[in-house]
C-alpha cells in the first residue's frame, strides 16, 4: 500500500514539486498546534492503515471464493478450467470493487479531517478569515452571472472568507457544469466543465454597469452564452491588451468606462501571469482562475496511505497560500480608480 503513493509521480499524474519552498512565517507561528494536529493525523492513518489491512485480508480472499462458487453455480462444475481466463478477470475486478468499497469512508473521514486542519490554519495565516471545507454554493446564484448558458451543477469547497484592505473577500474552489439545454446529454450533466478557484469582492470598478473579460483561450460555449444569453456585445479590444483579453459590454459607454476605470498594467500582470476570467456584476468584481486539475488541488490533503511529512506539508501549504494570496491582489490591483498610462 505505501508503493501507491508513488504511482501518480510515475505516470504523469501529481502535484508540481514545490518541497524546496521555506514554510511561510504565518505558518511557521503555528507550529506548536500543527505538531499536535499532524501527530493526532498520522494516528489516525496508522489505524485506517491497520484496519483496512485486517479487513482486506478476511473481505478480499471471501470476494474470490464467492466468485469462484457463483461461476461454478452459474456455468457448471467444469467451467473454472474451461473459462480460467474469464473467471481470472471478474474476481480482479471484484477484488478491485470491494477494495475501494472497504476503504471509501476511512479514506473520506482521513481526508476531510485533514482538511478541516489545513484550511483552519490557512485562515489564520490570512488574518480573520473564516473557513468551510464543503459550502452550500446555490446554483441561482451562478446563474445571475452574465457568463454561463445554463448551470445544472455546482460543487464547493474550501471557502474562505474575510476581509483584505477594507473589502470583503469570499475566495472558492468551485466545480461547475454548465450546458445548452437543447444539447444536455446524461452523461454530461456529470461532468465538470470549469474547475476553478473563485475570488469576489464586494466592490465593482465600473459601479452598476455590467461587462466580462475573457482570456483569449477559453470554452467556445461561455463565448456564445455572453452575447446569445445575457446580451453583452464584444466591443473593442482593450488597448495594450490584444493578445491577452477580449472584452464584452452591454454598449459602448460601458465599454469605455472599462478602459477607463481598469487599469492596464494590473490587466496585463494578470494576463502575462495566469489565466482568469473577470467578470463585473451587481456590484461585484468575480475572477475564475481554471485549474489544469480536479485531483491536485489547492490545500489538497494527502492519501491515507501515504506517511505524513510534516516539513513537505507545510511547506505545500505555503505554496499555495502564497499563490492565493498572488491571485488576490492581482484582482484587488484592477479596484483602482484610474487607468496607468
Amino acid at each position: 500500500m505505501r508503493r501507491l503513493a508513488n504511482i501518480g509521480a510515475s505516470i504523469g499524474i501529481a502535484r508540481r514539486g514545490d518541497d524546496a519552498r521555506a514554510t511561510d512565517a504565518r505558518i511557521q507561528q503555528q507550529r506548536a498546534e500543527l505538531d499536535q494536529a499532524v501527530a493526532e493525523l498520522e494516528k489516525l492513518r496508522t489505524d485506517i492503515c491497520a484496519g483496512l489491512d485486517r479487513r482486506a485480508r478476511l473481505v478480499l480472499p471471501m470476494v474470490a471464493l464467492a466468485v469462484f462458487v457463483l461461476f461454478m453455480a452459474l456455468y457448471g462444475w467444469s467451467a473454472p478450467l474451461r473459462e480460467f481466463p474469464r473467471l481470472i478477470i471478474i474476481s480482479a475486478i471484484s477484488i478491485v470493487v470491494a477494495w475501494l468499497l472497504l476503504q471509501y469512508r476511512p479514506a473520506r473521514i482521513y481526508r476531510q479531517t485533514m482538511r478541516a486542519i489545513i484550511g483552519r490554519s490557512v485562515a489564520i495565516a490570512l488574518h480573520g478569515f473564516t473557513h468551510k471545507p464543503d459550502p452550500v454554493i446555490s446554483k441561482d446564484t451562478l446563474r445571475r452571472w452574465p457568463l454561463f448558458p445554463h448551470v445544472s451543477a455546482v460543487d464547493g469547497a474550501d471557502l474562505f472568507k474575510g476581509q483584505r484592505r477594507g473589502q470583503d473577500v469570499t475566495i472558492c474552489r468551485l466545480n461547475i457544469n454548465y450546458h445548452y439545454r437543447a444539447q444536455q446529454r446524461r452523461v454530461s450533466h456529470r461532468q465538470s466543465n470549469l474547475h476553478a478557484i473563485c475570488i469576489k469582492l464586494d466592490i465593482n470598478p465600473l459601479g452598476d454597469a455590467t461587462a466580462v473579460v475573457l482570456p483569449d483561450m477559453i470554452d467556445n460555449r461561455i463565448h456564445k452564452a455572453v452575447r446569445g444569453k445575457h446580451g453583452l456585445c464584444a466591443v473593442a479590444p482593450l488597448a495594450g491588451l490584444e493578445q491577452q483579453f477580449l472584452a464584452f459590454a452591454a454598449s459602448e459607454d460601458t465599454f469605455a468606462l472599462l478602459q477607463g476605470k481598469l487599469t492596464q498594467n494590473a490587466l496585463l500582470e494578470l494576463g502575462q501571469r495566469d489565466t482568469a476570467i473577470l467578470v463585473f456584476h451587481e456590484g461585484q468584481t468575480i475572477a475564475l482562475f481554471p485549474l489544469e486539475s480536479d485531483i491536485f488541488v489547492p490545500f489538497a490533503p494527502l492519501p491515507f496511505w501515504r506517511r505524513i511529512d510534516q516539513k513537505e506539508m507545510l511547506s505545500s501549504i505555503s505554496y499555495d497560500l502564497a499563490q492565493m494570496e498572488a491571485r488576490l491582489d492581482m484582482v484587488l490591483a484592477l479596484q483602482l480608480c484610474q487607468r496607468d498610462d
